[in-house]
């Protein structure tokens, strides 16, 4: 089987079992997305509005809410966040069937910033918050997820264009993220 092949496959099971979410609104600036945050089995709605995006003001809001009847929604919490919207994961951290909402943003000059936050006891609690201008990737394809910073190299080799790539990688202990 082709590479190409194997890796639509790949990312067809991850749709299909949950593992990626795409967001199921496309108007323009606003984003809705359904996982399980809670860790109880039920799908809560995630709400993503980047205000600017929308010609509504600035930041981005974020809203959570619990699925009802029909389409219900009742809003267990919300979030307002600053910069531009760059993407939305959600992601699990330890394989426990819980996920949680990593929210990139950029910043002014070429900040991203990535912020993990967990829904615990109804209410969005930050988790996870770093900035660098030479990126900031999850990798949540082992057993535990990290995540990894871009900083400069300490040392830059002698005539080389790119200063780049050292990582600074955190990972998920249980209870919180810590310096690897």
């Amino acid at each position: 089987m082709s590479k190409v092949y194997f890796s639509i496959l790949i990312l067809a099971a991850f749709v299909l079992t949950g593992c990626a979410s795409t967001p199921k609104n496309t108007t323009p600036g606003f984003s809705t997305y359904t996982a399980n945050l809670s860790g109880d089995g039920s799908m809560q709605i995630i709400d993503v509005q980047d205000n600017a995006e929308a010609g509504t003001g600035n930041g981005i809001d974020v809203t959570v809410y619990s699925k009802g009847r029909g389409k219900e929604k009742t809003k267990i919490d919300g979030i307002e966040l600053s910069g531009k919207l760059s993407k939305v994961d959600l992601i699990e951290l330890n394989n426990d069937g819980q996920k949680q909402l990593a929210i990139y943003t950029r910043k002014e000059g070429n900040i991203t910033n990535l912020v993990v936050y967990c829904l615990q006891n109804n209410i969005l609690t930050k988790m996870f918050d770093s900035s660098s201008e030479f990126g900031i990737k999850i990798d949540s394809m082992g057993v535990i997820a990290r995540i990894k910073i871009g900083k400069p190299q300490s040392r830059p080799q002698p005539n080389s264009p790119n200063c780049l790539n050292e990582w600074q990688t955190w990972v998920w202990a249980g209870d919180k993220f810590v310096k690897e």
